[in-house]
Formats: structure tokens, sequence, C-alpha cells
């Protein structure tokens, strides 16, 4: 079981980040396109109980549970039980099926281009939706503020909301 530590801030755009990651050196990881699957039960338990169960498409599979919140910190620093399995991307099909078997069906998807890059045994990402553009920064504490700070980023506001609550307010809000 793992512990997952970010920060996601929203940016304009990415014109002023990009060479402050080259300028600290951070390691270019490559870029991705997703389609994440968020899944539920017909009563919405996990999302009653605070959980998410998705499965993102890439160039492989990735099932993730992420559990309630642990911490919800005053520097947005969000903390949270994270389980991850990866599977092959030709699997992510039977996968969906097996978890409608069990009852979970898919209530919420939305996609994102991302760009990752790797410093100081951390992770930034420059992710890319229809709702925005936001830096999302995991790692220890100290770490993710020292790049808060390298990246000129400490000025912004840091968001709390998860990518689906933020892609399920878009679509509210852009319905016919």
């Amino acid at each position: 079981m793992s512990i997952e530590r970010e920060v996601k801030i929203p940016v304009p755009s990415f014109d002023g980040v990009r060479p402050l990651l080259g300028q600290i050196d951070a390691k270019f990881l490559g870029t991705e396109q997703e389609v994440n699957r968020i899944l539920d039960n017909a009563e919405r338990v996990l999302y009653q109980r605070h959980q998410i169960l998705r499965v993102r498409s890439t160039p492989d599979g990735v099932l993730t549970w992420k559990g309630v919140l642990r911490e919800h910190q005053a520097s947005g620093h969000k903390v949270r039980t994270e389980l991850e399995v990866h599977v092959a991307a030709q699997e992510v099909e039977t996968l969906l099926q097996l978890l409608e078997g069990l009852g979970f069906t898919e209530v919420l998807r939305y996609e994102k281009e991302r760009d990752t890059w790797q410093w100081r045994g951390i992770q930034v990402m420059l992710d890319s939706l229809v709702f925005g553009q936001f830096v999302e920064i995991e790692g220890n504490a100290d770490d993710i503020e020292s790049a808060v700070q390298a990246l000129g980023l400490d000025g912004y506001q840091r968001e709390t909301r998860s990518y689906p609550e933020l892609q399920q307010q878009y679509q509210d809000a852009h319905k016919p």
C-alpha cells in the first residue's frame, strides 16, 4: 500500500514552467495521452465514501483505487492511500468487463495530456484537460515545496478538488 502526497496548481499556460524545468535539470520522462474512466456501483458507494476507482488507458492500462483523504493540509497538500495495478493495453477492456461483472460501471470519463518530469525523487506533471491546465507535483512534502518555489508557482492558488470533481463541474456547467 502506498501513500500519495500531491499538490495541484492551475496555471494559465505552461510557458513559464517549461523553461524552469530545464533550468533546474529536471529529467523529461515523456508525454502520454490518457483516457480516465471513473467507476462506481449503482448506489455510488465509492463516491459517498470519498474514494475513487479508476481505469486509466495510456500506452498501458492502470487500475487505481484512491482511499479517503488522510490529510488535507493548509498548504494544499493532499495525502491519501493509493493502490495501483498495471495491465497490458490489450487487457483494459477485459478489466472493465470484469469490474462491470462485480457491479462497477463507468460513471465519468475525462481525457488528459500529461508531460512528466522527474526531479529530486519527485514527479512534476504538466496536465492539459478540457477544463484547464495544471501543474501536479507528487512526492515528499519538502521536495514538493522546493519544486513549487523553483518553478515560480508559490504565488498561485492550489486546487484541492480532484480531476473527477473538476470534470463533473465542467460537464454540469456545459450541459446543453
